[in-house]
């Protein structure tokens, strides 16, 4: 039960686009095998949807959050139940 798969949406503010965010979320998410997408959105923020096991999405946080945590002002996260609708990880526009 500890480690069920999951859906994690986040939420990151801060000075987080045209830093590398994207490509640093694609490379620490794809470390861990997780599914989903990273993507700039138009409020300044940045958006990744993960699915996997939930340790692994936890690690993802905490490495980001260390990774990055000069141009993170705040962070939002949202927990749900896996649907697995991603295969692969992606950095849209």
């Amino acid at each position: 039960m500890g480690n069920e798969n999951v859906s994690c949406n986040i939420i990151f503010k801060g000075r987080v686009q045209a830093v590398g965010f994207r490509f640093t979320a694609s490379r620490l998410a794809r470390a861990q095998a997780l599914n989903g997408f990273v993507r700039n959105v138009l409020d300044g923020n940045v958006e990744v949807q993960l699915e996997g096991e939930k340790q692994s999405i936890e690690l993802f946080i905490e490495k980001i959050r260390e990774t990055m945590k000069r141009y993170i002002t705040e962070m939002r996260v949202d927990w749900n139940k896996s649907d697995s609708k991603f295969v692969d990880f992606q950095i849209r526009l």
